[in-house]
C-alpha cells in the first residue's frame, strides 16, 4: 500500500513509539487503544512524516515477554531470542524476581542466562553464587563478571558467545549494574547510571524507556529496559507452571492426576522426587507460593486475555 511502510519497534516511550525501517527511523503513535505494541515489535505503519505517523498494524509475533504489576500485565518485549538475567552481588537481589523471570522465559520458550555483576566483591561472590544455584535449573549457566571493570576482552571470553546471532533482552533489579554493562557493549548508548541508595539497599531506576541497540556483533541486538524492584507474574496459567522446570520432565509423567499442582497430591511423582533428593525442595516451595499469587490475580488474568 502507498504510504505504508514495515519496520520494527526499537524505542518505547511512554506517549510514542521509534520504527526502524531500511536505515530510517520514524516517530509513530499507535491507532486505537485495544492492542498496543511494544518494543521488538514488526508493524506496519502509515507513513506521512518523521514525527506524524501512525502504526496501523502489529505484525505476527514469535513471543511476547509479560510481567504483571500491581493488577495490571505489562507487554515488556516481543520476538526476543534471549532474557539476560541481571544480578549483583550488591545490592542485595530478590531470589524470587530471579524465579519469576525464568519461569515467564520458559513460559514463552526464550534461552536464559544469568549474569552476576560485581564479581570484584570477592567477600560476597560465594553466597550470591550459592542463592542462584539453589532457585535456577541447571540448563542455565551463570557468568561473573565486573561491569566496571569490564573491557573487551571480558566481552569477547565471556559475552559474545550467548550475544551472537540474538535479539537479547536484559532485565534485572534496579541498581544491579546493566546500564554500565550497556555502556561497555555499546559505547554510543550513554544509558544513564546510578550508584544504589547504600541507606535503602536498593537501586534507582536509571533507564525510563525501553530500547534496542545494535551490537557491533552480525544480526545482534540487545534491548535496555527500565530496571525493577519485583517481577510479579499472576499472568501466568495453572497449566504452564510446569514449563518453568525442566527438571520435571523426567517425573512428572509418574504423577497421578494430570492436573496435579506438585503441592499436595498423593502419588504425585515430584513431590516423591523431592523426597528422593532428585529435585530441589525450593522448587516445591516456590510453586505453592506462586500458586497462592496466581489465586489472588485469577479475575485479572481472564480480563487481560479477553481484551488483548
Amino acid at each position: 500500500m502507498k504510504n505504508h511502510i514495515i519496520g520494527r519497534v526499537v524505542e518505547f516511550h511512554k506517549q510514542h513509539y521509534i520504527v526502524e525501517s531500511d536505515n530510517s527511523l520514524y516517530k509513530c503513535y499507535m491507532k486505537g487503544k485495544k492492542n498496543y505494541a511494544t518494543i521488538g515489535d514488526w508493524v506496519e505503519v502509515s507513513k506521512e512524516s518523521y514525527d506524524k505517523n501512525c502504526i496501523v498494524n502489529i505484525l505476527e509475533r514469535k513471543n511476547i515477554f509479560y510481567r504483571s504489576e500491581k493488577n495490571k500485565i505489562k507487554k515488556l518485549a516481543a520476538n526476543i531470542d534471549h532474557v539476560i538475567i541481571i544480578a549483583a552481588t550488591k545490592p542485595e537481589f530478590s531470589t524470587e524476581t530471579i524465579a519469576n523471570i525464568i519461569l515467564e522465559s520458559f513460559r514463552s520458550k526464550i534461552d536464559v542466562t544469568i549474569i552476576l555483576n560485581k564479581d570484584d566483591l570477592k567477600e560476597d561472590l560465594p553466597r550470591s553464587i550459592e542463592k542462584i544455584n539453589a532457585i535456577k535449573p541447571d540448563e542455565i549457566n551463570i557468568i561473573t563478571l565486573s561491569a566496571k571493570y569490564l573491557n573487551n576482552q571480558d566481552i569477547n571470553n565471556k559475552l559474545i558467545h550467548v550475544l551472537s546471532n540474538r535479539t537479547t533482552l536484559l532485565v534485572g533489579q534496579s541498581g544491579m549494574g546493566k546500564s554500565t554493562i550497556i555502556n561497555k557493549l555499546v559505547p554510543s548508548a550513554n544509558a544513564a547510571t546510578n550508584e544504589y541508595s547504600k541507606h535503602l539497599g536498593t537501586g534507582k531506576h536509571t533507564t525510563s524507556y525501553t530500547k534496542i541497540y545494535k551490537l557491533n556483533i552480525e544480526n545482534s541486538f540487545i534491548i535496555d529496559s527500565p530496571g525493577i524492584q519485583e517481577f510479579s507474574i499472576g499472568h501466568i496459567k495453572l497449566n504452564e507452571i510446569d514449563k518453568g522446570f525442566p527438571e520435571f520432565k523426567n517425573f512428572i509423567h509418574t504423577c497421578q492426576f494430570y492436573n496435579c499442582t506438585h503441592c499436595h497430591e498423593p502419588f504425585c511423582g515430584i513431590i516423591q522426587a523431592v523426597k528422593d533428593n532428585r529435585i530441589k525442595k525450593q522448587d516445591i516451595l516456590y510453586i505453592k507460593k506462586l500458586l497462592k499469587n496466581i489465586k489472588k490475580t485469577k479475575t485479572v488474568i481472564i480480563l487481560f486475555f479477553l481484551k488483548d
